[in-house]
């Protein structure tokens, strides 16, 4: 299975995971999901708002699928000439090496409208004791994407407004332990809203930003 078609996968009968997507989602909004997989959260999102969905993806059979469900297929993010309210990542940073992240970045900026949303989805690396074994456990994940690294990729174009935590780990050890060191409870999952916020920079925070992406390559 590739990795950007996972996505789909873990929001199948995840309640929760679907109304906290939802909560993003606006009545109207024309998206576009980078890593749709076979177009099934395309399918949640369409049946419960009135919006229009498109998908992207590297996977060869995902065209068929998109468009068996009646979905738009673009097969190439630089040759989308389209505008977007709102564009996601779903369960797809974490699989991407930073050169990937950076191309698509810039095809976010370019596709985005003015004060469009940037949706990610992804392992919450923050507030998880012992995410590590967790997170690799999928031999798909690259590496994990904290709240700081979020920050700083899209820190020229993009504001974080809204970040929402969810999903209980299983594992009885890792709660008692995130209970007694953290007095929480751990989430699994971290849900980036982004808004599109494009602002001068000035020189000594670009060199900041700069230096600070050198760190996660």
């Amino acid at each position: 299975m590739n990795g950007w078609q996972i996505g789909e996968d873990r929001l199948k009968g995840n309640k929760e995971a679907v109304k906290n997507l939802l909560e993003f989602v606006e009545e109207g909004d024309r998206i576009l999901d980078i890593g749709c997989g076979d177009g099934s959260i395309g399918s949640i999102l369409t049946e419960e708002i009135d919006c229009v969905y498109e998908g992207y993806d590297i996977q060869s059979d995902a065209e068929i699928r998109l468009e068996k469900k009646g979905f738009k297929f673009n097969p190439k993010l630089e040759n989308i000439d389209n505008k977007y309210d709102l564009i996601m990542l779903i369960d797809v940073i974490e699989h991407l090496d930073i050169n990937k992240i950076n191309f698509i970045h810039s095809q976010i900026i370019r596709l985005l409208k003015k004060g469009g949303r940037l949706l990610i989805k992804t392992p919450n690396a923050d507030r998880c004791m012992f995410l590590m074994d967790h997170f690799y456990n999928n031999p798909e994940h690259l590496r994990p994407f904290p709240h700081e690294s979020i920050r700083v990729l899209f820190y020229e174009n993009f504001e974080i407004e809204k970040v929402k935590y969810f999903g209980n780990f299983k594992h009885p050890l890792k709660i008692i332990l995130n209970l007694i060191l953290y007095r929480r409870t751990p989430k699994e999952c971290a849900l980036y809203s982004l808004k599109k916020d494009i602002k001068p920079i000035l020189l000594n925070n670009l060199n900041q930003v700069v230096k600070s992406k050198k760190h996660l390559i």
